[in-house]
């Protein structure tokens, strides 16, 4: 589900970043975020990162958000959610790709056990981006 979109065509109402719920949905615009020409027929894009998360509990997703501005108010698409707990490090745009680094943790570990740093490549494949390559390293706190 894209936390962004499930208030509407829309998306969330976002004052200066933030939207609480009355549900108590919480999403938070975050610091990694970058615009650039992805090509096709976005133009200029920027690429944002989302925090969503659920008062008393303690999950964190992350996504990533291409935003365009084709008319007055900005619109955003939610591209993809990262598992809980997986902060996005650093989102880039050059040469019509997206690069996101992201640290998560092997399928068998704790959520809490982040121990690999992600560098993920994104292209367009029509208006959505599709992973074309991804590289590993590890990562310790």
């Amino acid at each position: 589900m894209d936390p962004y979109r499930a208030y509407g065509d829309e998306g969330a109402p976002l004052t200066e970043g933030m939207f609480s719920g009355q549900d108590g949905l919480t999403l938070a615009v975050q610091e990694p975020c970058a615009t650039g020409d992805l090509g096709g027929g976005l133009g200029t894009t920027t690429a944002g990162t989302i925090m969503s998360s659920v008062v008393n509990t303690s999950g964190r997703y992350w996504a990533v958000m291409l935003c365009g501005k084709p008319v007055e108010r900005a619109r955003c698409v939610v591209q993809f959610e990262l598992d809980d707990r997986e902060p996005v490090e650093k989102v880039s745009i050059a040469d019509g790709k997206l690069t996101q680094v992201y640290l998560t943790r092997p399928s068998d570990a704790g959520t809490a056990t982040l121990s690999i740093r992600r560098t993920a490549v994104y292209a367009l494949d029509g208006d959505v981006l599709k992973e074309i390559s991804r590289t590993d390293e590890p990562y310790k706190p």
